[in-house]
């Protein structure tokens, strides 16, 4: 859409600006700083608080911190106190029901708009993740190749479709898939490249490639660490952990377990919690597993 085109362009123009300023800043607090910008100098800008809905919602990935769900929920009721049902505006609410776990919901609310746009390709990609969180394989399938049917090629369709291929177990075909997706990342997209370098990393674990997988996972540790991604560390940290274990690096795999569930237990990640646990278990660490806790000062 002509305005979505508009926004992003005044967002990368800001951006620029300010990037000399903000290189200590997170992808998401450097685009919440570019949407309160467009916000001051034009409160009526009802664009400027979807993409500011969007950047705190990715703020929340990046902290785990759910704090900022409700603040980007705030940004979107502004956005349509201005423009009521704006279809940017519609399509973040589903983003936000996707981040906060709500899949049926998400489901139900990105069909209905489908129907509105149905040569929306990023809608296609919100329809196959809520179509898989919810047992929906074929229409998970049928979304995301309508994805690359709208736009051969595009990063979100193909990382799909490599989850989809893994899913169905076609390791080598999702290895494959994801390898293109990296390629084809920009070197700016650190965020984006950390995440596809952790699937590359879990799937090359999958499939027996025990030291490209560390390859691939400290890569990944890397970026997260220099974004302050947290939750992507978390994840990292126990992948990691379990390919240091592959290559009998017993000791560096515990602790790299050790510091994924003192980091999923601070920042509330059970699934993770669990994932350390079972592995320091499995390494017969299972006794010296609960994280440290700081001293009070």
């Amino acid at each position: 859409m002509k305005t979505t085109a508009n926004l992003l362009v005044s967002l990368c123009i800001i951006l620029a600006q300010f990037a000399h300023s903000q290189t200590s800043l997170s992808p998401a607090e450097q685009g919440m700083a570019a949407a309160r910008r467009l916000i001051e100098k034009n409160p009526k800008n009802f664009e400027a608080y979807n993409a500011l809905a969007l950047a705190l919602s990715r703020r929340a990935r990046e902290t785990s911190d759910v704090a900022f769900y409700a603040q980007a929920q705030d940004a979107l009721g502004k956005s349509f106190e201005i423009s009521p049902a704006n279809f940017d505006g519609e399509r973040t609410a589903v983003w936000l029901l996707l981040g906060r776990h709500e899949f049926p919901a998400a489901l139900e609310k990105a069909k209905e708009l489908n129907k509105k746009a149905p040569d929306d390709v990023m809608l296609y990609g919100f329809l196959t993740d809520a179509n898989v969180e919810t047992g929906n394989y074929d229409d998970a399938e049928k979304a995301a190749q309508w994805m690359l049917d709208l736009r051969p090629g595009n990063l979100p369709g193909t990382t799909r479709a490599a989850y989809l291929r893994e899913l169905f177990g076609d390791v080598d075909g999702a290895l494959e898939l994801m390898n293109m997706a990296y390629q084809s990342t920009p070197p700016g997209e650190a965020e984006d490249r950390a995440w596809t370098l952790s699937q590359i990393g879990h799937l090359q674990l999958t499939s027996g490639k025990i030291s490209d997988a560390e390859t691939s996972l400290q890569q990944a540790l890397a970026i997260f660490r220099e974004l302050g991604e947290r939750y992507g560390e978390t994840c990292v940290l126990n992948g990691l952990g379990h390919a240091l274990a592959g290559l009998d690096r017993q000791d560096d795999a515990i602790a790299r377990h050790r510091e994924a569930l003192a980091l999923a237990t601070e920042i509330d990640k059970p699934e993770e919690q669990a994932r350390a646990r079972a592995a320091l278990a499995w390494l017969g660490a299972d006794r010296s597993s609960e994280p440290e806790r700081r001293a009070s000062p």
